[in-house]
């Protein structure tokens, strides 16, 4: 069964959901920092949750996996590769604006 977490609490707690700022990488990956936005891609065994977007929370280098928050409050850990950067509609949709503008 997935974690959940409260999200009034991620949102009290957490730092502010900013834009991610690549950090320039060979291999072409995103490269989120903690407190970043981004959207989930590539999954083949949940493809329903390709295009959500994400809060990176964590990186957790035992499992290279970043642990991410989705808007419903399930914790997922995602490999980098399942990550994108997100757009100004994911901020939009994420900050509770334009619903309509969510890819999926």
């Amino acid at each position: 069964a997935a974690k959940s977490v409260s999200w009034s609490k991620v949102l009290d707690e957490a730092p502010p959901v900013r834009p991610a700022v690549g950090e320039p990488a060979d291999d072409g990956l995103f490269r989120p920092k903690p407190g970043h936005l981004a959207r989930i891609c590539g999954l083949q065994k949940t493809p329903g949750l390709n295009g959500e977007p994400c809060f990176c929370d964590r990186w957790d280098a035992s499992v290279q996996r970043w642990t991410v928050l989705l808007k419903s409050g399930e914790v997922k850990a995602l490999k980098p590769l399942n990550l994108e950067e997100a757009d100004a509609a994911d901020f939009a949709w994420w900050h509770g604006e334009g619903l309509e503008g969510l890819r999926r």
